[in-house]
């Protein structure tokens, strides 16, 4: 995951919308406190924060949607890595939901949610 694009909410509050890019995707991200450089390399996960209707999916394809240019918001297609962790992967990107993934989900299925926002920490 690579840092594309840094745009300041607020300097002073180390608040900035990060677009991020993996495998031809690109995603916006939350990040506070915001101590990343354009160029910069990510290997940790990002956090989906916010999450709802998580539920098991018969899609096979990964995709992620953000909602509205004026929302940090999306609809997710996953792919679970580890669901006691709660972490998925969208192709190149890795999250971490803040909501249990349901029992019965394995790794390697694919669940389809929301999230309010993707933060970077």
């Amino acid at each position: 995951m690579k840092v594309e694009k840094i745009e300041w909410i607020s300097r002073a509050g180390q608040e900035a919308e990060v677009q991020l890019s993996s495998d031809g995707l690109v995603c916006v991200a939350f990040c506070q406190p915001c101590e990343y450089e354009e160029g910069a390399s990510l290997e940790e996960p990002l956090h989906a924060f916010m999450v709802k209707n998580v539920v098991l999916t018969v899609e096979e394809n990964t995709s992620l949607t953000r909602v509205s240019r004026s929302s940090f918001a999306y609809k997710i297609v996953a792919k679970v890595l580890d669901p006691k962790q709660a972490l998925v992967s969208i192709d190149g990107f890795k999250v971490e939901l803040d909501e249990r993934i349901p029992a019965g989900v394995n790794s390697g299925d694919f669940i389809g949610f929301e999230c309010s926002r993707l933060d970077l920490w």
